[in-house]
């Protein structure tokens, strides 16, 4: 009677146990989304943010610029931000974290339903961010929509309190909408000591843009910035050392009726030159799609041999 007991048992457990891990490869919450942060990692990039999928100034390292994009050694962007038909996405109402990438679900916009998902392609120096609308109505919709992008070429190190600190270190950027792709661009010697560099970062799409532009500014919905002080350390936008610029891209996508769509967009970038960057941006988005399931699939294998316990 005990063995048959413990078997049962145990024929129990090992059923609980596989409706766990069918649910294992995401968890979901829409509990403080503004004041929880998130990491889309890659072996050669990743993604910081704050769950309601803005990207406020975050750390103190470099005081308010540790979060948005970086591909150490250097950070190429702020953030990049959503809108349609005019109007910025409102914050996320929904985060999810999956096995290798981040989604998070905003207010219906334009009649569509729509998500972001983050991830950060193993191996290259690059992020994506999908941007899915849903149409769950009988007849195709065509929406406009519009990507900001704010950058930040810098350097990992120095911090805030080294001599030099960050902000005598990093120098201003430059800007430029070329061929449906925005460059952005750090050139010159920050300090004797340090040599001359060529830092880029590209912001572009597999989708073809209608028009785009750069310059400064562009923060999507957080314009105009709110600039970090002693008396406002929190949900503000630009820390003390930034002199990045920014720009914008525009897209007209159709999504088929009772269908979706995914716009991707990418973020990439060298501390060796454009060439390097542009080789980094074209892989990212040669099939995003399959990188993401390769990223999840990659990840889905690495929990069979791991084991956590807290």
């Amino acid at each position: 009677m005990r063995l048959r007991i413990a078997v049962l048992a145990g024929l129990a457990l090992a059923a609980t146990t596989a409706t766990a891990a069918q649910a294992a490869p995401e968890l979901s919450t829409s509990d403080q989304l503004k004041t929880r942060r998130y990491v889309s990692a890659g072996e050669r990039a990743q993604i910081n943010g704050f769950q309601d999928g803005r990207f406020y100034a975050s750390g103190w390292h470099i005081t308010g610029e540790m979060g948005g994009v970086w591909a150490p050694p250097i950070k190429l962007v702020d953030g990049v931000w959503f809108g349609i038909e005019g109007d910025w996405l409102g914050p996320a109402t929904k985060f999810t974290s999956g096995w290798g990438y981040t989604r998070m679900q905003f207010p219906e916009t334009s009649g569509l339903k729509v998500s972001r998902t983050d991830f950060a392609p193993d191996a290259r120096r690059a992020a994506l961010f999908g941007l899915r609308l849903e149409n769950d109505r009988r007849a195709a919709k065509t929406v406009d929509v519009m990507v900001d992008a704010h950058s930040e070429l810098m350097s990992r190190y120095p911090w805030a309190w080294t001599a030099p600190n960050a902000g005598e270190f990093n120098l201003a950027d430059g800007g430029a909408y070329n061929g449906g792709r925005l460059e952005f661009r750090e050139t010159g010697t920050p300090h004797p000591n340090a040599g001359p560099h060529d830092w880029v970062a590209l912001v572009g799409s597999n989708t073809a843009a209608t028009g785009g532009e750069a310059g400064p500014g562009h923060w999507g919905p957080q314009s105009p910035p709110v600039n970090c002080t002693a008396e406002s350390q929190f949900f503000c936008d630009e820390g003390p050392f930034g002199k990045g610029t920014g720009g914008q891209l525009r897209y007209r996508v159709t999504v088929p009726g009772d269908g979706a769509r995914t716009l991707w967009i990418a973020v990439a970038g060298s501390d060796k030159g454009a060439a390097s960057a542009r080789s980094e941006l074209d892989a990212a988005l040669a099939n995003p799609d399959a990188a993401l399931a390769q990223k999840a699939a990659s990840r889905e294998s690495f929990s069979r041999h791991t084991q956590l316990s807290l």
